[in-house]
């Protein structure tokens, strides 16, 4: 058991010093009791971004086609919550 717990520990070191893991602060939106606030979709779409880009404080003129892509993405995610069917309750 503890070998196996030994490998697992170094694979996901492995894993985690590549960068290849889920970000954490990303949560589901679809179907919240209440619905996701503006404020919600905005902070999803930075941390999509921050992940994609690898940037978290984007610098000179960096910073405004960061700005545009959160926009963009924040933009896409409300179309998409808006168009998502509601499931009926039972």
């Amino acid at each position: 058991m503890k070998k196996i717990l030994s490998m697992a520990m170094s694979i996901l070191r492995k894993i985690h010093a590549k960068g290849i893991f889920m970000c954490r602060n990303i949560k589901t939106l679809h179907n919240l009791t209440p619905q996701a606030s503006n404020q919600d979709i905005e902070a999803s779409a930075l941390q999509y971004v921050r992940k994609l880009s690898g940037i978290k404080k984007p610098k000179g003129t960096e910073k405004e086609t960061f700005d545009t892509a959160v926009e963009e993405v924040a933009r896409a995610t409300k179309k998409l919550l808006d168009t998502l069917a509601v499931p009926k309750a039972s």
